[in-house]
């Protein structure tokens, strides 16, 4: 596989360098880079740190940001920012990086599983669910279809939680 390299990669680790630009006083400017050439590029502009978000990533494979992304694909963007550029990146990484969904997307669909799944990844239960149903205070405060749910909530309370989970993305 190929990689963009740095010829010249400093001596001194990656955090050490990162913890020093965040002891400056003043706010360290941190662009977003999807890839090594987009990594050079705010580097030759003379950024010190570049930032790496989930969303990013999953854009630039054609996926939408909904936990899909795997460790591995997420270390491959890592390792082409960082090879290229040698400068600090912070990565917006989720925890699970979506194996667990693809595991539940895909035994679903083979095998016509019937599945109970706590989340918080709305996304994913708006595109995977049969049907919805929104707890408050222990108890089913509203349930349905996901298209009646995210659509047309009833209850009050789920139209709040929606809101401020779509808002927050």
């Amino acid at each position: 596989m190929t990689y963009l390299v740095a010829a010249d990669l400093p001596t001194a680790s990656a955090g050490e360098r990162f913890r020093a630009l965040l002891a400056r006083p003043g706010i360290l400017q941190m662009p977003g880079a999807q890839n090594g050439m987009a990594a050079l590029q705010a580097q030759a502009a003379g950024f010190e740190a570049l930032y790496l978000s989930g969303a990013a990533m999953t854009a630039s494979m054609g996926i939408p940001d909904l936990g899909m992304i795997t460790v591995d694909e997420v270390c491959f963007f890592v390792r082409q920012i960082t090879r290229a550029t040698g400068l600090p990146l912070l990565v917006d990484g989720d925890t699970g990086y979506g194996e667990v969904l693809n595991v539940m997307r895909k035994l679903g669909k083979e095998h016509n599983l019937t599945m109970l799944m706590v989340t918080h990844q709305m996304g994913f239960a708006k595109e995977f669910a049969d049907r919805v149903c929104f707890f408050y205070q222990g108890k089913i405060a509203e349930q349905g279809p996901p298209q009646e749910m995210f659509t047309n909530p009833k209850n009050e309370r789920t139209r709040q939680f929606l809101r401020a989970v779509l808002e927050a993305g």
